[in-house]
């Protein structure tokens, strides 16, 4: 229908605004941007056998997440800004992707959070923990605002970051023709596994969506 095929438009054109200028670009945030989940071994209990833990299976959190929070629209490029600049947007609802470079970055604690891989620069010098750096004298990164959320909360570093490159983008709510259909099969799902029968299908579907 037309509201349909209006929604369709309007992700196709913001997808093609969200999309890196050339496949350069497109390579260095792949490879420098994008992290993974947190397995880093607290350094205080290696080699410790640890009895009394517990794992928590969120039950569909990725349907949660693109349903009821908000993403990035369009990306306008901004240039050189202040850490001050960085936390205003975060602290009105944007969210940012930018280049920042520090100098003598030390963890606050026992967790070093930062890949060694993941650093544009790294000082030859520069104490890593398994992988990660523990401190540096120079280190250049490429961060997303949430990154740079943790960076305030496990590193320290001397004076203010040189921040280039900034990006940033207002953000929504997931569109109308992505979440429905995921919502319509989350519900299949959750019928079919609350009634015992086979929702392997259903469940893939509902996967497809993630990303």
């Amino acid at each position: 229908n037309d509201t349909y095929n209006g929604h369709l438009k309007e992700w196709h054109k913001a997808n093609i605004q969200r999309s890196p200028d050339n496949a350069d670009t497109y390579e260095i945030q792949s490879n420098f941007l994008y992290r993974g989940g947190f397995t880093h071994a607290c350094v205080d209990i290696v080699e410790e056998t640890i009895y009394d833990i517990m794992g928590v299976d969120i039950t569909s959190s990725y349907p949660y997440v693109m349903t009821q929070k908000v993403f990035p629209t369009q990306f306008e490029k901004v240039g050189t800004v202040t850490e001050e600049r960085v936390n205003k947007d975060i602290s009105e609802g944007r969210v940012s992707i930018f280049i920042a470079e520090f100098s003598d970055l030390k963890s606050t604690g026992l967790h070093s959070i930062e890949s060694k891989s993941k650093c544009l620069y790294l000082s030859p010098t520069a104490t890593i923990d398994n992988g990660r750096v523990y401190f540096a004298e120079k280190v250049t990164v490429y961060l997303t605002s949430f990154d740079w959320q943790n960076y305030q909360h496990f590193y320290t570093w001397k004076g203010e970051a040189k921040i280039t490159a900034y990006e940033v983008s207002e953000t929504r709510h997931l569109y109308k023709h992505l979440a429905q259909p995921m919502l319509k099969y989350y519900l299949a799902k959750a019928e079919l596994k609350a009634s015992h029968q086979p929702y392997a299908i259903q469940k893939a579907k509902v996967n497809s969506f993630t990303g």
